[in-house]
């Protein structure tokens, strides 16, 4: 649904549904904007460290990558609750979710620059 609403709203836009557990399916510096909308908070180190680096590996210099992820001090969306699997990712029995702080922030966003 949502990127029904960005085709409707951006008809020019260019707009796929990508699976991040694979290789992307772009050509290197390929890409003005990637938009991660509540989507990197989901996989472990190992994983989102791969995802950071093809984010890197597509977008274009100067290309724009636009994220919201859940933070650490989000408890209202449970930050801190659930099993612990790694440092600030949690178990949450159905679903697991990495809470970013500014340490995170920096650590896997900076890959990108």
């Amino acid at each position: 649904e949502a990127l029904k609403n960005i085709q409707s709203n951006i008809p020019k836009s260019n707009v796929k549904y990508v699976d991040m557990n694979d290789k992307f399916p772009f050509e290197d510096n390929s890409i003005s904007l990637i938009i991660a909308d509540i989507s990197l908070h989901y996989f472990n180190e190992e994983k989102t460290m791969f995802i950071m680096n093809e984010i890197k590996r597509i977008l274009k210099i100067n290309g724009v990558l636009l994220a919201r992820v859940s933070s650490i001090n989000d408890t209202y969306y449970g930050a801190g609750s659930g099993i612990e699997i790694e440092k600030r990712f949690y178990d949450h029995y159905s679903y697991a979710q990495r809470y970013f702080d500014d340490e995170d922030v920096k650590k896997y966003f900076g890959i990108i620059g």
